[in-house]
């Protein structure tokens, strides 16, 4: 996932550095559909490890910054309730490079 940034550039987010490393370091393969992943490597995930707080943790620093305008807006439209199209919601990412 790439953010343009204010000068134009795209910059990946630190985000997916650090998930990118927890992977790596817990053994966990990123190319496996979600469902596939063991209970373990699915908690390390949505409840962090070393560096990296998970996605829960993301979710709560975002729910401290609600009185920004652009916050909400983001929570609302990432956090509802609809299912991907392409993949059905077996995947985390799709692959790189499609």
């Amino acid at each position: 996932m790439k953010v343009r940034s204010s000068r134009g550039q795209n910059q990946v987010p630190a985000a997916v550095y650090r998930i990118e490393a927890l992977c790596a370091a817990g053994g966990i393969p990123a190319d496996v559909p979600w469902h596939e992943l063991d209970s373990e490597q699915q908690k390390l995930i949505t409840d962090g490890g070393p560096g990296y707080g998970g996605v829960r943790g993301f979710f709560q620093h975002l729910e401290r910054k609600k009185y920004k305008l652009h916050v909400r807006v983001f929570l609302s439209r990432y956090r509802g309730y609809s299912q991907c199209s392409e993949c059905g919601g077996t995947r985390l990412r799709c692959k790189r490079g499609r």
